[in-house]
């Protein structure tokens, strides 16, 4: 049958000058590059413009998150020191500072308040306990000599108005001057400021102070919550950032025009260059079927990539290059390229909340059982202060 074929073609004449079928080869394969060629530097033009404004949102949602996670660590900081100062801020702990001659440690204190303070942050604590310790011991050696011995004695603010004494922190001053107070009515002429008188009271917690303390926390809340979501909301703007950059698909398409650019009209001009009037009819046929390969290249890669794009298109990944086009999906390798898969917000709201830190900044617990008046109500209003 071939032969017959062969011996048909070779009886029938041939055109009297090939260039014009080259030349439409060559036209209309230019014609369906132009118009995908076209599509394509369209989108490259618009996809650049939403790279700009994707990159424009990255940036200011990084900014954004590097100010917030200064807020948190203030804000954490700020319910840390609270929580450190009422914890040594006890009249408890003064006596136990003059007792251990102004120099104890954390875990004198701790044992001083029945086991308080052991959740709290230690390196916060040494730094807040030695700070206190130098100033009652610069209460006692300034106010020793200038209280009077027996007798009744002034009130703290009268005995500052007169002796003008500039005070650190007035609790823990107060705290001292009372403690000379009582040792001057108590043992009248003995010089020695280190002689116990007994056991002290907590403070109670004032409903303003509990008010601070409830603030400083919703503080740091209001903080880690809006560093979470601000974080989200960036990884997500830089997925998109990414998509931008190289959308998957758009270099197997430039591959196809390639293709279809040498097979249609690189082989038709390269013909006419060389070839003058006629070509054989085999000649003829394959720079037909050349070009046909080419289109089919084309509308193939246009029915694969409508597939991927479908959820029920059957097609989880494109193929790594223009030659696996006519492969079956199942018997293609996995390309090596592509977007990551997107992560659902549900997934990135849980892997927070189990690695309990927000960009950096680690969850820190909010220490309990610390103190009297730890159960906070988180809504009172305010009244006079009592400390």
């Amino acid at each position: 049958m071939f032969t017959y074929l062969a011996t048909l073609a070779a009886e029938v004449p041939d055109p009297a000058d090939v260039n014009w079928l080259l030349s439409a080869l060559a036209q209309a394969s230019a014609a369906l590059v132009a118009i995908v060629g076209g599509l394509l530097v369209s989108r490259y033009v618009s996809l650049h413009a939403e790279q700009q404004a994707a990159g424009r949102r990255v940036a200011d949602l990084r900014r954004r998150v590097a100010e917030v996670e200064t807020e948190v660590k203030a804000a954490r900081l700020a319910r840390d020191v609270e929580d450190i100062d009422w914890f040594l801020y006890d009249p408890r702990v003064y006596d136990e500072i003059r007792v251990r001659d102004f120099e104890p440690t954390i875990l004198n204190v701790v044992d001083a308040t029945g086991g308080y303070g052991t959740d709290l942050d230690q390196d916060l604590m040494t730094e807040r306990l030695a700070a206190l310790a130098a100033d009652l011991k610069d209460a006692f050696t300034i106010m020793w000599p200038l209280v009077p011995a027996g007798g009744s004695q002034p009130s703290w603010i009268e005995f500052r108005r007169r002796t003008g004494v500039e005070a650190g922190d007035d609790d823990a001053w107060e705290w001292a001057y009372d403690f000379i107070c009582e040792h001057r009515k108590r043992a009248a002429g003995n010089r020695n400021p280190f002689a116990a008188l007994g056991g002290q009271a907590m403070r109670p917690m004032s409903r303003r102070d509990q008010v601070h303390l409830a603030a400083l926390r919703n503080r740091v809340e209001r903080a880690e919550d809006e560093a979470r979501a601000l974080a989200q909301e960036r990884r997500l703007a830089e997925e998109t950032f990414d998509a931008t950059r190289q959308p998957e698909g758009f270099r197997l398409g430039l591959q196809v025009l390639s293709v279809l650019s040498v097979l249609g009209m690189g082989v038709p001009v390269v013909l006419m260059a060389f070839v003058q009037y006629s070509l054989p009819w085999w000649g003829r046929s394959l720079t037909v079927a050349v070009f046909f390969v080419g289109v089919a290249l084309l509308l193939r890669f246009l029915f694969v990539y409508a597939a991927f794009l479908r959820e029920d298109g059957g097609r989880d990944r494109l193929p790594s290059n223009a030659l696996w086009l006519f492969v079956p999906a199942r018997f293609q390798p996995k390309s090596s390229g592509g977007s990551e898969p997107e992560i659902p917000a549900a997934d990135t709201d849980q892997a927070l909340n189990a690695t309990g830190s927000v960009d950096g900044v680690p969850e820190e617990p909010v220490g309990d059982g610390m103190r009297q008046g730890d159960e906070v109500e988180q809504a009172v209003e305010p009244v006079g202060d009592t400390r």
